[in-house]
């Protein structure tokens, strides 16, 4: 899988633009179909789209969105046939995430000491310390959460019971506000294979433009 390079400027740039509505995260990569709501209004988006407070992405069938927020501090996937609403707030120097996915699938990589990260789901709210896992929600809400690195707490909000998910461990939250750990036995092929991205181009462009109506262009390297 070929690496994605953000240097420290560039982020710094991105988090410091003035913007109508400033960029939280961006879509490093996208493959078939990635709807974004946006307001009244929907899209079809691609790669290098910067990504806003309360904006929507619906995947497709065989599609995928990768996302990187602009600290830094989190990188995501978006499986296909997935909802998920973006959320980020600057508090002191940290970006606290906080995202909602409504239904589908989505793998996280977290880095520590990059401020809050959570994903809620309509029965769960799955907080995230220095992690790497699955957060995967049927049409009916009930919650799985497989981890691969560090600890998802969950917590049901029927019935606010809370366990700790470690790594190798399943989690389920359920909309009758059940929850369950125990000791993960396979995880879906195509969701580790989703994992290894190709890369469109050595260089990724970014085209942002600001509240006057200004663009600049930012290359991204890719390797």
């Amino acid at each position: 899988m070929k690496n994605i390079i953000i240097s420290l400027a560039l982020l710094t740039l991105l988090s410091s633009l003035c913007f109508a509505s400033t960029p939280v995260a961006l879509t490093l990569k996208t493959k078939g179909e990635i709807e974004l709501l946006r307001g009244g209004d929907q899209t079809t988006i691609s790669d290098g789209a910067p990504l806003v407070n309360q904006d929507k992405l619906i995947s497709g069938d065989e599609s995928f969105a990768m996302i990187k927020f602009v600290d830094d501090g989190a990188n995501m996937k978006l499986f296909a046939n997935s909802i998920l609403t973006i959320n980020a707030d600057k508090v002191d120097d940290k970006l606290n995430k906080s995202m909602f996915l409504q239904v589908g699938n989505a793998f996280s990589k977290v880095n520590k000491g990059k401020g809050e990260y959570k994903i809620e789901t309509p029965t769960t709210v799955a907080s995230v310390k220095g992690t790497e896992g699955f957060v995967f929600v049927d049409e009916n809400g009930n919650t799985t959460v497989i981890t691969l690195q560090g600890v998802f707490d969950l917590l049901n909000k029927i019935t606010g019971s809370s366990i700790s998910v470690s790594a190798g461990m399943t989690g389920t939250s359920s909309s009758d506000g059940s929850t369950d750990v125990h000791k993960t036995e396979g995880i879906d092929p195509e969701w580790l294979e989703g994992l290894e991205g190709d890369s469109n181009g050595d260089l990724l462009r970014i085209n942002l433009m600001n509240e006057d109506g200004q663009t600049k262009v930012i290359e991204v390297e890719l390797e």
